[in-house]
């Protein structure tokens, strides 16, 4: 039987990367969505720019349904986690919970991740420099 703390050894770049890309699609959809509701709120619009704007919340509210049906299927830890806690919104206590894991494995595996991002965005600001 592999322990938890040889699991979280296990997660490896490709893991953090794939989970560091889900996440950012997700949450570029939902800033999309919101972006298109603060338009639809905007007194100027046309009936032909308000049908639009209305049309592209129904369809990618659709989208965002469909991808966090297939997200909420990963089976990993780490991905499970990000879900509840970025998707669903709970906080890490309660994602361990939830999941029947320890807190200090949840926040273990959310403290790789988000080093992984940190990591990350050096880099890119590192390549851009």
């Amino acid at each position: 039987m592999v322990s938890r703390y040889h699991v979280m050894l296990m997660i490896n770049e490709r893991v953090l990367e794939f989970n560091a890309r889900w996440l950012k699609d997700y949450l570029d959809q939902v800033g999309d969505i919101e972006h298109y509701e603060i338009l639809r709120h905007e007194q100027h619009l046309t009936i032909d720019e308000l049908e639009f704007v209305t049309t592209e919340i129904i369809e990618r509210k659709k989208e965002l349904e469909q991808y966090k049906n297939i997200i909420r299927n990963f089976k990993d830890y780490l991905s499970q986690i990000l879900y509840l806690k970025y998707v669903e919104g709970y906080s890490l206590e309660k994602v361990a919970d939830q999941m029947k894991i320890s807190r200090g494995y949840a926040a273990k595996l959310h403290s790789a991740f988000t080093r992984h991002l940190r990591k990350r965005a050096n880099n890119e600001r590192d390549t851009m420099q």
